[in-house]
């Protein structure tokens, strides 16, 4: 029997099946990426310590993570490391783990200084490491050197997809004219990627 208009026959049915297996389609569309280290994702282990003003405000560690838990005024949504503990090439730095294994193919960092209005809290180099458990070696995933007195700065890379789950981040000052203004200034640290544990992939509708 011959197939209507708009119905279409057995053969061209086949054919569309063996196309779209030729192409590798299964059913399922690619989840989109997310930004794994959000603070809900993440618990901080250790950093150095802030530039806290007791009576003033105090600084929170997943404030580079996307929180605004700080307390000091004006400056809600990043940290500030302790001045007067270390001039030019003093490292500061943070650790945390994701919750659940995670795959990263980018990575976004960005820092402030006080430019225009002083050359302080300058930025000379970053570290960023990951590693699958705590009893691998830290692998270096971007260290780049950072331009000072740019204000606030945003720099992004690529890296090859692999999964961690525990991270570190170093930074070391640069110089500045006022030495007690010296602890950088982080706004965020942002990777892109997906859980391990949750599904990387969408059930399309049948």
């Amino acid at each position: 029997m011959e197939s209507s208009g708009n119905i279409p026959s057995e053969h061209n049915i086949m054919v569309q099946f063996a196309l779209l297996a030729a192409l590798g389609y299964s059913g399922q569309t690619a989840a989109p990426d997310i930004d794994v280290w959000f603070c809900p994702y993440i618990e901080v282990t250790n950093h150095s310590p802030f530039d806290d003003a007791p009576g003033r405000g105090t600084y929170d560690a997943r404030d580079m993570f996307g929180g605004t838990f700080g307390s000091m005024p004006h400056e809600q949504g990043h940290v500030v490391f302790q001045d007067d503990s270390g001039g030019p090439s003093t490292p500061d730095f943070v650790e945390w783990n994701t919750k659940q294994p995670v795959v990263i193919n980018r990575l976004v960092f960005s820092w402030q200084d006080d430019t225009p209005g002083n050359d302080w809290r300058n930025l000379a180099r970053f570290w960023i490491y990951g590693r699958r458990s705590t009893g691998d070696d830290w692998e270096v995933l971007w260290q780049e050197n950072t331009p000072s007195r740019v204000g606030r700065c945003t720099l992004e890379k690529k890296i090859a997809a692999h999964q961690y789950q525990f991270f570190r981040a170093e930074f070391m000052r640069s110089a500045a004219t006022n030495i007690t203004a010296v602890g950088p200034r982080i706004c965020s640290l942002e990777a892109y990627g997906h859980s391990v544990a949750s599904s990387t992939s969408v059930q399309t509708k049948r």
